[in-house]
């Protein structure tokens, strides 16, 4: 072989080599698009990306091989801190995987609140809001702000779990957020994980987990906290609600994981 094909052939493997790194850098949890993971009994459909702290954040939801919704959540970098995240509130607008969502969910916007917010005696930690959404961001992003917000008597009766009263605070871009009264931190034990209701003019808007990052941090690998979900008694929308939540801390690849899981399909009423 001459010089010049001896060359061009070390530079040719060394290309190669190069191409196969780059293509194993880009691993799926960090890819910025969507795609899909199947084992052998269900398909998680993974979102786009979203930048954050030291890795991204996207949504996934899991179906059997038939399609049905087993669970739907958030999974975001386990590496995330004070130090490494935004010093101000943020919102992310996260979509779900084309293919998959299904009803009554529509998207998502996940919250990341360093100095809490309001009511500051109760949520003043720092902390993530996950709104699984049932109506559409152009819909919930025109909620303006609305003090002491009524609600109609039939509205909390018949579609309100009786246990959340209304905060009759609708919060700009999100609406009003009902609370569960018996929940830690409304019975001064403090807050550290909670299940928030939204609606807006009588119709239920969003099942949100806000849950602070000491909670996240504090969770041993592998381990999963399950907590219920406060059913509403009637649904406006036909679709598959959840009965549980669940939190993961995942140490490979390294993620926390925020699921509506234990769905079961309603009617609207």
């Amino acid at each position: 072989m001459s010089g010049k094909n001896l060359l061009y052939a070390l530079l040719l493997f060394t290309g190669t080599l190069l191409s196969c790194d780059r293509k194993q850098d880009i691993q799926p949890e960090d890819s910025p698009y969507e795609y899909i993971q199947n084992t052998a009994t269900s398909s998680v459909f993974y979102g786009p990306s979203q930048p954050l702290g030291p890795g991204v954040a996207r949504t996934w939801i899991e179906t059997t091989h038939a399609g049905q919704p087993v669970a739907i959540g958030l999974n975001f970098s386990s590496k995330v801190s004070l130090e490494n995240l935004p010093k101000q509130q943020e919102m992310y607008h996260l979509k779900f995987h084309g293919q998959a969502v299904f009803a009554p969910f529509v998207g998502m916007m996940f919250d990341w609140n360093p100095e809490g917010h309001i009511p500051l005696d109760l949520y003043e930690k720092p902390h993530f809001d996950i709104h699984f959404y049932m109506v559409s961001d152009e819909e919930h992003m025109n909620i303006p702000l609305g003090v002491d917000y009524p609600h109609a008597d039939w509205f909390e009766r018949d579609y309100m779990p009786s246990n959340y009263t209304s905060l009759r605070l609708a919060i700009p871009g999100m609406g009003n957020h009902w609370v569960d009264e018996g929940a830690p931190e409304m019975t001064g034990e403090g807050f550290s994980k909670t299940l928030i209701l939204g609606a807006y003019e009588d119709k239920q808007t969003f099942i949100e987990p806000m849950i602070t990052l000491g909670y996240f941090q504090q969770l041993k690998p592998n381990e999963t906290v399950t907590a219920p979900v406060s059913e509403f008694p009637k649904v406006q929308k036909s679709g598959y609600y959840p009965t549980k939540y669940t939190i993961t801390y995942d140490p490979v690849p390294g993620v926390y994981k925020v699921a509506l899981t234990d769905l079961v399909y309603r009617r609207a009423e």
